[in-house]
């Protein structure tokens, strides 16, 4: 079926109920999880999903939480399915059956969601996953345990070029015609599984509302690099500075002021925790990125009003 990608926000609801509603909108890709913030206020998250064919294809981007589907629930919800995830910002820690792994920006990780499974995100995290139902990969012979718990790194190769064809594919949703999906579908799970050694390739990453994702991806890793700028990414992801701006033209901020505007709410998350550890205003603002104390307490005033140092006093 053609269509394009529909979006879940937990910015559409109250901040008490953004868990249930998160578990909701995952349950078209997991089964029927439990959802919680691990001690946050709240869990705020962004989903677009959409298909080809039998395949569901998503970008998702969340904050600090924990999804849990334990063995109790899979009798009332089977959910047989693989997940192929690429992470591009943040890491989680994936526990099953025994196991455990971590992942982090720049892996690629497959595992089987028809069995019991635990991903804890201890901090904001980005990926794009392909959903397949297990049948397909059972007419193609592949089995489901060459799969699980499979991470491998998705910077070069063929994986890097599965992704990069996913990502393309999710851009050409409403483009697509019925009669072109099963065509698609096929050539992206001849992508998907398995992944083979194959030498890197430069790939065009202009679609902006990809490249914009890369560009924050790449901004969330490098925050506390003091040299972080436009002329760094640029160089990093193989793409002009004009295509870079372009990326960002439907944003409220360009680029640069992405940057700073992002350290600093990650110094006023700091600072309101300070007191524990004995930190200075100066040493978090460093911390961040930031290599003028002066500065940073001027913009810090400017964007929220009061003075850095009255955070951190409490």
């Amino acid at each position: 079926m053609n269509q394009s990608l529909t979006s879940f926000d937990t910015s559409r609801v109250q901040s008490a109920d953004r868990a249930g509603y998160w578990a909701r909108a995952l349950s078209s890709l997991c089964g029927d999880p439990h959802a919680d913030p691990l001690g946050n206020t709240c869990i705020d998250g962004h989903i677009d999903l959409g298909s080809i064919s039998r395949l569901q294809l998503c970008w998702i981007e969340v904050s600090r939480h924990r999804v849990a589907l334990p063995v109790s629930w899979l009798s009332h919800a089977p959910h047989d399915v693989v997940k192929i995830l690429f992470q591009t910002q943040g890491s989680f820690l994936f526990s099953q059956e025994g196991h455990q792994v971590t992942i982090g920006p720049g892996d690629c990780f497959a595992y089987d969601v028809s069995r019991p499974h635990e991903i804890v995100n201890s901090e904001l995290s980005m990926h794009e996953v392909a959903v397949i139902p297990a049948a397909v990969l059972r007419q193609r012979g592949v089995s489901l345990d060459r799969l699980h718990l499979r991470c491998m790194s998705a910077r070069t190769g063929a994986a890097r070029l599965a992704h990069e064809f996913m990502l393309s594919a999710m851009e050409e949703l409403g483009a697509l015609s019925p009669d072109s999906e099963p065509g698609v579908a096929d050539a992206l799970l001849d992508r998907l599984l398995p992944f083979r050694s194959s030498p890197g390739q430069s790939i065009d990453r202009s679609a902006p509302a990809v490249l914009k994702r890369r560009v924050k991806a790449y901004i969330g890793e490098h925050l506390t690099d003091p040299d972080l700028n436009i002329e760094q990414i640029s160089d990093a992801l193989q793409c002009s500075k004009r295509y870079l701006h372009m990326s960002f033209k439907d944003e409220p901020v360009g680029i640069s002021e992405y940057i700073w505007q992002t350290r600093l709410e990650k110094c006023r998350r700091e600072l309101e925790t300070a007191k524990i550890n004995g930190r200075s205003v100066t040493d978090i603002a460093f911390s961040w990125g930031f290599s003028s104390s002066s500065y940073f307490c001027r913009l810090f005033k400017q964007k929220y009003g009061v003075p850095a140092s009255s955070i951190l006093r409490g």
